[in-house]
């Protein structure tokens, strides 16, 4: 991978707009986990091919290592508009929609409720086995 990236950097040196070439650098760096270099690039590619899929899922997967869901989320549905039906992406969409949703607000007045009508029936119980062992 860092054999790629040197050679990718040498090429853009020479033809700085050649997107291909910033693709396959951005991915080496991601490779390489170097995410903060790897973002640039790929975006810098988005800029002039808004829908080039490998740096829309480069992105996707940037954010994922970084724990960004939402973001990957985000990304990971842009690739699979592009792409529909790709078992990857479809798989990465269904994955990240259910670790990226927010958990559930607790209501603290429900909460409350729950455990005094818990009280209430372990109390009615109570009554009712007081009540039996009088009866006998």
């Amino acid at each position: 991978m860092r054999e790629a990236v040197e050679v990718c950097r040498a090429g853009l040196a020479i033809h700085p707009d050649y997107l291909s070439a910033r693709v396959t650098l951005g991915r080496a760096l991601l490779a390489l986990g170097r995410l903060d270099t790897a973002h640039a690039e790929l975006s810098l590619v988005l800029k002039s091919a808004p829908d080039n899929l490998a740096a829309i899922r480069g992105l996707a997967e940037i954010y994922r290592q970084r724990g960004a869901l939402p973001e990957a989320l985000e990304q990971y549905q842009a690739a699979l508009t592009l792409a529909p039906n790709e078992p990857e992406l479809e798989r990465a969409v269904a994955e990240l929609s259910r670790d990226a949703a927010p958990a559930p607000k607790r209501d603290a007045a429900a909460d409350r409720a729950g455990r005094i009508l818990v009280v209430l029936e372990q109390w009615l119980s109570a009554i009712h086995v007081a009540r039996a062992q009088r009866s006998t």
